[in-house]
């Protein structure tokens, strides 16, 4: 079955498993770019069992994303909270550009795994 993503939309996909008890090593941010266009996306989470978010404990990050000059993409991540999550890595999976683009994160240059998807793997 087709599904249909507007362009400058960003998806958090955790790790295939089949139970819940198998925590997520890392998760996905699949970015459908749109050229000269901005894109924030905001991603909470805590330990979804008590109440200790009230006393902070939880993690809260505001991913910007943009586009500078020809072929750069900026991502900026800013993070909130005291909780450590499962996961310690974020791969972020770019759609919707075909050519090799430079990507930065939080200023720093990554290289882009080219394969159907330009594909960036990011510790937190």
């Amino acid at each position: 079955m087709p599904i249909f993503i507007k362009h400058g939309s960003v998806i958090v996909l955790g790790e295939p498993k089949l139970t819940s008890e198998k925590k997520d090593k890392r998760i996905q941010l699949h970015i459908y770019f749109k050229e000269n266009e901005k894109a924030v996306y905001h991603f909470y989470d805590d330990d979804g069992i008590s109440f200790d978010y009230e006393a902070g404990r939880y993690i809260l990050a505001e991913f910007d994303i943009s586009q500078s000059g020809e072929n750069q993409i900026n991502i900026n991540v800013n993070k909130k909270g005291s909780y450590k999550p499962n996961w310690s890595e974020i791969e972020f999976v770019i759609h919707g550009k075909s050519e090799k683009w430079n990507i930065l994160i939080n200023g720093k240059p990554f290289l882009a795994e080219k394969k159907s998807n330009q594909k960036v793997i990011f510790t937190l």
